[in-house]
């Protein structure tokens, strides 16, 4: 049934509201709601830390607009609470022991009373924000046996409700069998049921799955609606959210990891790297950058693109562009530019980058830091 957007807008907008900066997925979902022509499976994709799954909760409350006051309260409660049979919430779980179901006739992943509630409790995070990534240890696939469940929710059958949602989250870690499995479920979709897909990874999905699903594209947050996020979801300071929106590349995920591992101390270290590299004083750099891998590989990550953000500044500079990560160290870099006018930070951050692409690779770590240290230490000899 086609449904009229324009006489009930105020209403319709206020579910999107806490949508950030995806204003071209909002006009598609809505335009697609307001048609009453409801694809059977989407897939949002996009970084993680975008607001894919804020997204994907607020279309589902979206479809199942304009019911009685009482009972839209209920539903949107349950959506909100991740509640079935309006929400079938899949994620990647641990490996646990093998157990089988004699009414499934099939084996079942079986976990401890201390895994279950770790779940439960990191669930309860993602229901109360929907800006929280779960940290479940080790969960790192979506097992087939997470997928049969689905058909055993859809068997159930819910004439009163208008839409329920398969909400899958990091659709990229299905396994093959799960995916082939998903398969069937996409190929005759049940009435009323529609898929939603969360993935950062398009390219680890079946070709089938993909051509079987309306893709929507989600762009990286502003900094501003990182700010913003953080301080209203995360409860972050103002200033260290400020502070961190700027190193986030549009994603609540990484500046909450990078709260973590202290953002402040990262972007100490990273310029005494540079400073010491570029003076050629090789051997503290070296244990910074040996302490760092050891302590955490993706500190050493977050150092390599922290050293290409603050060489891209000074390039801007050069350039009189004042729209730079390192604010405040703009006299720090008009100071290198003014004593290396010569250096070629073009060619030093393509090979930056290089070695930023290699940790991605089973590249040996320690011959990586060494490249690093005399790449940038060539900027004095080759200015």
């Amino acid at each position: 049934m086609r449904m009229n957007l324009n006489s009930d807008s105020e209403l319709i907008n206020n579910v999107w509201n806490g949508c950030y900066h995806q204003e071209k997925v909002v006009s598609v979902l809505n335009n697609i709601f307001q048609s009453g022509k409801i694809p059977h499976a989407f897939l949002f994709v996009g970084p993680e830390g975008v607001g894919k799954h804020n997204t994907a909760l607020k279309f589902a409350k979206l479809l199942n607009y304009n019911y009685p006051a009482d009972k839209q309260r209920n539903i949107l409660h349950k959506i909100d609470y991740l509640l079935e049979p309006y929400i079938k919430f899949i994620i990647p779980l641990p490996t646990g022991k093998k157990k089988y179901d004699e009414s499934a006739q099939e084996d079942k992943q079986d976990y401890n009373d201390k895994i279950l509630d770790h779940i439960s409790e990191e669930i309860s995070k993602k229901i109360k924000n929907p800006f929280y990534k779960l940290k479940i240890e080790d969960a790192n696939n979506i097992r087939i046996d997470s997928i049969r469940e689905i058909n055993r929710t859809l068997s159930i059958n819910y004439d009163d409700i208008k839409y329920r949602i398969i909400l899958i989250s990091q659709a990229e870690l299905m396994n093959n069998q799960a995916q082939n499995a998903l398969l069937k479920n996409l190929e005759e979709p049940p009435q009323g049921v529609i898929f939603v897909l969360l993935t950062s990874n398009i390219n680890k999905l079946l070709p089938t799955i993909i051509s079987r699903c309306w893709s929507i594209q989600f762009n990286n947050l502003s900094n501003d609606d990182v700010k913003n996020i953080l301080i209203q979801n995360f409860k972050i300071e103002e200033q260290l959210a400020k502070d961190v929106s700027v190193f986030s590349n549009g994603s609540v995920s990484i500046a909450i990891d990078l709260i973590e591992k202290d953002i402040y101390n990262l972007i100490e270290k990273t310029i005494f790297i540079i400073r010491y590299s570029v003076a050629k004083k090789y051997f503290p750099v070296l244990q910074e950058l040996t302490d760092i891998k050891e302590y955490d590989e993706n500190n050493l990550r977050y150092i390599l693109q922290f050293i290409i953000m603050w060489f891209s500044d000074a390039l801007k500079l050069r350039y009189n562009q004042k729209a730079i990560y390192f604010k405040q160290n703009e006299k720090d870099l008009q100071t290198f530019n003014e004593r290396r006018p010569n250096a070629n930070l073009n060619q030093l951050l393509t090979n930056l980058q290089k070695f930023l692409n290699l940790l991605d690779t089973n590249v040996n770590l320690n011959t990586l830091i060494l490249n690093i240290i005399f790449e940038l230490a060539l900027i004095s000899i080759t200015e």
